[in-house]
C-alpha cells in the first residue's frame, strides 16, 4: 500500500520507506536574510522530520 501525505501529517509516525522530493537552496543560510532565511530554515527542519520517518529506505 502507498500512502501520500505531507511532512506535517507524518510527525510521530514511521514508514517502511519514504520518498522525499526536495527543494534545494543554492545559497548558504548565512547569506540569506529575513523571509528567505526563515523559509530555508523551515525547509531544512521539514527535511529532517521527513528523513527520520523512514524505517528501512529513503
Amino acid at each position: 500500500m502507498i500512502k501520500v501525505g505531507s511532512v506535517r501529517r507524518g510527525k510521530g509516525t514511521d514508514f517502511g520507506a519514504v520518498f522525499h522530493i526536495t527543494e534545494s537552496v543554492d545559497v548558504p543560510l548565512s547569506e540569506l536574510a529575513g523571509g528567505e532565511r526563515n523559509r530555508a530554515e523551515i525547509l531544512a527542519r521539514q527535511t529532517l522530520v521527513t528523513l527520520t520517518r523512514a524505517r528501512d529506505y529513503i
